[in-house]
């Protein structure tokens, strides 16, 4: 830990921020992983909350983007 320590403080002032934010990112994205010990169904679950788009429904959002790209402003 001494050496990390050591390291941090021979860097500038800007890149300590950037190891912070750095840092920041990794504990971030530590949080939102699924970890082996997790409860799987909870998992499944959020997976199972994804909207489902139809054919139909793509088409709409098709259509409309065609229609609104015509407009001339």
């Amino acid at each position: 830990m001494s050496e990390l320590i050591l390291k941090y403080n021979s860097l500038d002032a800007f890149r300590k921020q950037e190891l912070l934010n750095f840092l920041e990112v990794l504990l971030h994205e530590n949080q939102n992983a699924v970890q082996p010990n997790s409860n799987i169904s909870e998992y499944k679950q959020k997976i199972l909350k994804v909207g489902i788009w139809s054919e139909r429904d793509t088409e709409s959002i098709n259509n409309n983007s065609l229609n609104f790209d015509s407009i001339s402003w």
